[in-house]
């Protein structure tokens, strides 16, 4: 009786250092998936199925249409390559005061599977917002503090720390239009939070708070103040 009661007890720590050992092995090798995976991701190298960070924001759509090409005039807008193209059209940002400097894309469809794999090259306008310098343009993108080679996930880095007053620059493809920050807030990323109208001359830029997360949103408001013609 006693040889089996010591037995008992001299096996019952093997058991249980097995039983760690075997979570921590199985611990290592799951950190050791998901870092590689995030690591990849920033590279871009993740296959499109099975991107899960989708950053497309929601909209509560428009006061005049809902045609794939927004409050764009008839006739000023063409498309190449599954894009919109036209003169008035926003083709690059620029905000010198947190350093943003990224092409812009606009893409013709709202699908978001679509819209999450072109934030891969830059910024986005929002398919079914206006035009520079008619009713309000909203752009939105990636912003992440972790290292990535791809610049496009760094696309909107430091919007959180935007001032009342800062400039913002955009460029057509000919004119160079100027924005004035009105107002930076942080909102539920679940629930519509911008409005597109026809009538309100502005730009709106939209990023998620955290890497990957869409529950909260940073969301910036500018004023269209100015524009001049590109050079050269």
């Amino acid at each position: 009786m006693c040889q089996r009661v010591n037995l008992s007890f001299n096996l019952m720590p093997k058991k249980q250092h097995w039983i760690f050992k075997s979570l921590q092995f199985l611990g290592i090798v799951l950190a050791v998936f998901v870092l590689t995976f995030i690591t990849l991701y920033l590279i871009g190298a993740v296959p499109n199925s099975l991107h899960f960070f989708v950053e497309t924001p929601i909209t509560n759509g428009s006061d005049t249409t809902s045609s794939a090409s927004g409050h764009l005039s008839p006739g000023a807008v063409g498309v190449e390559n599954g894009f919109f193209v036209g003169p008035d059209l926003p083709e690059k940002i620029v905000i010198p005061s947190i350093g943003v400097d990224s092409v812009i894309l606009n893409p013709q469809t709202t699908d978001v599977v679509s819209l999450d794999t072109d934030l891969l090259k830059g910024a986005i306008r929002y398919p079914t917002s206006g035009a520079l310098g008619e009713g309000t343009v909203f752009l939105f993108g990636h912003n992440t503090g972790l290292p990535a080679l791809n610049p496009a996930y760094k696309t909107f880095n430091g919007l959180r720390t935007i001032k009342t007053g800062a400039q913002i620059e955009v460029d057509s493809t000919t004119r160079r239009y100027f924005y004035t920050v009105t107002s930076l807030s942080l909102v539920n990323g679940n629930t519509a939070y911008v409005t597109i109208s026809a009538h309100n001359n502005e730009l709106i830029i939209s990023t998620c708070n955290v890497f990957g997360a869409k529950q909260q949103r940073y969301v910036v408001h500018a004023q269209f103040s100015s524009s001049k013609p590109l050079v050269g």
